[in-house]
């Protein structure tokens, strides 16, 4: 049961690779997202992924608005 209970001594959530995203301290300081997005390649990449995401998004909700106006009209015309 210990091998179970203890982190050490099992694998965890990532199939026992807990440690494989530790980076050693080389000094070099991570740079900050700000600094990454001066990179136009990294900063087109973003925006690309945030236009999609937006898109997505925005698709969704009309579908839904859609939806809510169909219901909308039907329950308007119960009443009527």
């Amino acid at each position: 049961m210990q091998y179970f209970a203890d982190p050490e001594g099992g694998e965890g959530a990532d199939g026992g690779n807990a440690s494989a995203d530790v980076k050693p301290d080389d000094g070099k300081k991570e740079p900050t997202f700000d600094e990454v997005l001066k990179n136009k390649a990294y900063q087109s990449e973003f925006d690309k992924r945030i236009n999609k995401a937006i898109e997505t998004a925005k698709s969704k909700w009309d579908e839904e608005a859609k939806a809510q106006a169909d219901e909308a009209a039907k329950l308007a015309k119960k009443l009527i």
